[in-house]
C-alpha cells in the first residue's frame, strides 16, 4: 500500500466515526451507507491527515492521551497488584489509525511458522497439535523430549521502543511507516482510573499499549526480528505472543538453546522470567517427583512424620502403615528394601486385578 492509498483509506474510515469531535474543534458526521462514503470529496479539513500524519509522522495531541484500567486476571490474590492488568482505553480515531497500520505492515512483514499468536489462520490448536504430533511419535518410539517453558516477565510493557523501531527496519517496513508508528509512541500518556477518579497524568515512554489493536503485531515483529538468527523453527519451537516452547531430543540440547534464546532476548531488552520458566520431560518409565522434604519415606517417598520407623540397614525412615509391621518391638526384623518390594509387588497384583475384574472395587 502506497502513501495515496493510505492517506484514502484513513480519511475514509474516519467517516465511520460518529459525530468525533477533534481537539482543534474538526468534526465529521457519521455516513454509514457505502454509496454515499464513496461519493464524498475530501474536505479541507482533512489536510489534518496530510499534515499531522502523512507528511510529519504525528498524530493530534488528544489522540496521544490514554486512560488505563485494571482488570484482576482471576487468579493469585486480588490484593496483589501483580495480579492486575492494565488495560488502555485509546480515542477511537486512534484506534481506526492503528487498523489501517496494522494491515499495512502485514503486507510486508513475513511471520515465521513458528509464531501461532496474533497471525491470521494460526491458533493455539495449530500450536497444541504440533507438540501432541511430535510427542506422540517420539513415546512411539520410546524416547525422551524435553521441553523448556519459556515465560517473559511483563513482555508487553517491557520492550524498549528503540527495539520496536530496529524491527520494524529489518523486516522491510518503509521508512514513512516506521516514522508514522513513532509519532503514535512519541508523547504518549495516560491516567490510571481509581474506583470513581483518575490519577495524575504520565508519560509512558516503554513497551505497547494493552488492549491497542496494533500492539500484539508490533510484538511479535520484535519476536521475528530478534529470532532470525538463533531459531530452529516448527516443531522444536513453538510461539504463542509472548509464550514459547523450546523442545529438544536431550535436557543438554535444551538447556543450550534455552540459554540462547535468554541471551537473544535479553539483549534487546526483554526478561525472562526464571522462577516461571519450566522444563518438562516427556517418555516412557519416568520417575514421578515429589516433594518429599527433608526426610522422605524409603517406601512411599512422601515426607515423614513422628509415627515413623527408621531402617538400620539402609539407614532411612520409613512410615509404620508401609512397613508392613502390625507390631513393632524392640527385636523386630525390618528392612525398608523389604518393605518397598512388597509394596510394589502389591500394587502390581491390585493394578492386574483392578483390569479384569469389574468388582474389585467392592472388595
Amino acid at each position: 500500500m502506497d502513501r495515496v492509498k493510505f492517506e484514502r483509506r484513513l480519511v475514509v474510515y474516519s467517516f465511520t466515526i460518529c459525530d468525533y469531535k477533534f481537539g482543534d474543534g474538526l468534526s465529521y458526521p457519521s455516513l454509514e451507507n457505502e454509496d454515499r462514503r464513496a461519493q464524498i470529496k475530501l474536505p479541507h479539513e482533512t489536510k489534518i491527515f496530510r499534515n499531522f500524519i502523512i507528511r510529519d509522522g504525528k498524530v493530534p495531541s488528544d489522540w496521544e492521551q490514554s486512560f488505563i484500567v485494571c482488570l484482576y486476571k482471576g487468579k493469585g490474590d486480588a490484593l496483589d497488584r501483580g495480579n492486575y492488568r492494565g488495560l488502555k482505553l485509546t480515542e477511537q480515531v486512534m484506534k481506526v489509525l492503528e487498523r489501517i497500520v496494522d494491515s499495512l505492515i502485514r503486507q510486508v512483514v513475513s511471520i515465521d511458522e513458528s509464531q501461532f499468536g496474533f497471525v491470521p489462520g494460526r491458533g493455539t490448536t495449530d500450536a497444541i497439535f504440533v507438540v501432541r504430533q511430535l510427542q506422540e511419535k517420539y513415546l512411539a518410539a520410546n524416547k525422551r523430549l524435553y521441553m523448556a517453558f519459556v515465560d517473559l516477565e511483563k513482555a508487553f510493557d517491557r520492550v524498549p521502543r528503540k527495539v520496536i523501531w530496529w524491527a520494524l527496519r529489518k523486516l522491510g517496513v518503509e521508512e514513512w511507516t516506521v516514522r508514522l508508528v513513532q509519532g503514535m509512541y512519541a508523547n504518549a500518556r495516560s491516567r490510571v482510573r481509581v474506583g470513581d477518579g483518575y490519577s495524575e497524568e504520565f508519560e509512558v515512554k516503554v513497551g505497547v499499549h494493552q488492549g491497542s489493536v496494533l500492539s500484539p503485531l508490533l510484538f511479535i515483529v520484535v519476536l521475528e526480528a530478534l529470532s532470525r538468527e538463533f531459531r530452529s523453527g516448527v516443531p522444536w519451537e513453538d510461539l504463542y505472543a509472548d509464550d514459547l516452547v523450546i523442545i529438544a531430543e536431550s535436557l543438554e540440547e535444551c538447556v543450550s538453546r534455552l540459554l540462547t534464546w535468554k541471551e537473544g532476548m535479553e539483549e534487546k531488552g526483554l526478561r525472562v522470567n526464571a522462577r516461571k520458566t519450566k522444563i518438562m520431560i516427556c517418555g516412557n518409565n519416568l520417575d514421578l517427583l515429589q516433594n518429599s522434604g527433608e526426610f522422605p519415606c524409603a517406601v512411599c517417598c512422601t515426607g515423614v512424620g513422628s509415627n515413623s520407623i527408621f531402617c538400620k540397614g539402609c539407614k532411612k525412615w520409613v512410615h509404620k502403615k508401609c512397613s508392613g509391621l502390625k507390631r513393632l518391638t524392640k527385636d523386630s526384623d525390618f528392612s525398608a528394601v523389604d518393605a518397598r518390594e512388597l509394596r510394589d509387588q502389591s500394587m502390581a497384583d491390585h493394578r492386574v486385578k483392578s483390569r479384569w475384574d469389574p468388582t474389585s472395587w467392592m472388595s
